[in-house]
Formats: C-alpha cells, structure tokens, sequence
C-alpha cells in the first residue's frame, strides 16, 4: 500500500509541474520516470491479476469431484470419520459418488450417540430418556450394520458392529 501512495505522489507531482511548463520543455529524465512509474503499476496490477487467476485455478480444482473423493478417500483410510462428516456437509457431497461416505458417515454418529447416551444411561440410572435414545441409536446401528447398501462398506460395519455392540 504504501508504495502505491508512493507512486500516486510522484505521478501527482509530475503532472503538476507537466501543466506548469509546456510540453515540448520537459525533461528526458522527467519522461524515464514517468514511463519507469507506469511499467512499475502496471506490473503490479499484473502480478495481482496473474495470482489472482492462479488461487481461482487452484480453488476449481480442489473443489472438483475427483480430488473430493479422494479427500474422503484419505479420510476414511485414516480411520478419522468425525471429519469425514464435516468434509462431506462442508463441501455440499451429495452427488451419488458419495453415498457409500454417507453410509459410512451414519455408521460413525449412530455409533458415536449410542456410546454417549449409553455412558449417560449408566451414569443416570433413573433417566428413561437417556436409555431410550441409546436404543433408538443402537437399533439404527444394528440396521445399518446388519445390512450395508454397498458391499464396500461391509467391513465397516463389522467393525462398527464389533466396536460400539460388541458382536461380530
């Protein structure tokens, strides 16, 4: 910023002095600062438009499906399933490509729920409303466990299974 005020000054100045003499009296260093001054701005204002471009370029290929699924890919693979629900709501995944992290996705929070009101039933033995919605999310997990919509997904939900009901 401050060398655009910088240069603002000196375009300003040299202006002035411009209209106070005539034209055909300006000096030769006069018009190498002038040209020196607008080459400067104009590869500024270049430079910012190339970058610009680039962060766009780079925002559209992020945002492309490929590179999507295989965020979730790594996600998944990583065992990290809390973000594969954030990925999924953030970047809006609902193409058809992502119905099996859904499945995935549901599998994880119907787990997850079933733990916290389960610990919570135990912990607050005379609350109905605890052990009720452990059973509503156990009764969720055993279905989608016992049977996946897509076949990728079966060993998730023998491990969900294994891990939050304790079957196999």
């Amino acid at each position: 910023m401050p060398f655009l005020i910088f240069i603002a000054i000196l375009g300003f100045l040299y202006f002035k002095e411009w209209q106070s003499k005539k034209k055909g009296q300006l000096h030769i260093v006069r018009k190498i600062v002038f040209c020196s001054i607008l080459v400067l701005v104009n590869i500024l204002v270049f430079s910012v438009f190339f970058y610009t471009l680039g962060m766009v370029r780079e925002n559209v290929e992020d945002n492309s499906l490929s590179n999507r699924l295989r965020s979730a890919d790594r996600t998944v693979e990583n065992g990290n399933f809390t973000e594969l629900v954030s990925i999924l709501w953030v970047y809006d995944d609902y193409e058809k490509d992502f119905e099996p992290y859904w499945e995935r996705a549901r599998m994880y929070s119907n787990g997850y729920y079933y733990k916290i009101y389960e610990m919570a039933a135990q912990k607050c033995e005379d609350n109905e409303e605890f052990a009720g919605r452990a059973s509503l999310y156990r009764e969720r997990l055993e279905k989608i466990c016992e049977n996946p919509e897509f076949e990728e997904n079966r060993y998730l939900a023998d491990y969900f299974r294994e891990k939050y009901i304790g079957q196999e």
